[in-house]
């Protein structure tokens, strides 16, 4: 089976669009060859680059946008704001949180 339409964006090795589980297959075999002991799923890695986009620029739209969700209901768990960092900007301390 191969893509059809052209837009896939990842194919598998029979030309057809990379499933989820394909990459959950291809995240576990990269962390293992990387040597990481630590348990990486895919959804970790769409996590961590939401919370990392909404750390730089606090602009929920955006993370919305990237993310692909319909509602922004779905987004705002990345707008949260640790205890350290909240402290931090109270005591008038740079917190990493915007970096």
């Amino acid at each position: 089976m191969t893509d059809t339409d052209g837009n896939a964006l990842f194919i598998n090795q029979q030309g057809g669009r990379l499933i989820s589980r394909g990459v959950q297959i291809l995240v576990s075999k990269w962390v293992r060859l990387a040597g990481i002991n630590k348990p990486i799923t895919p959804h970790k890695l769409r996590h961590t680059f939401a919370t990392s986009l909404y750390a730089r620029n606090h602009d929920i739209l955006v993370v919305q946008k990237a993310l692909g969700h319909r509602s922004i209901v779905h987004t705002q768990i990345y707008a949260h704001v640790t205890d350290d960092a909240l402290e931090s900007a109270m005591e008038g301390r740079s917190s990493d949180f915007r970096s």
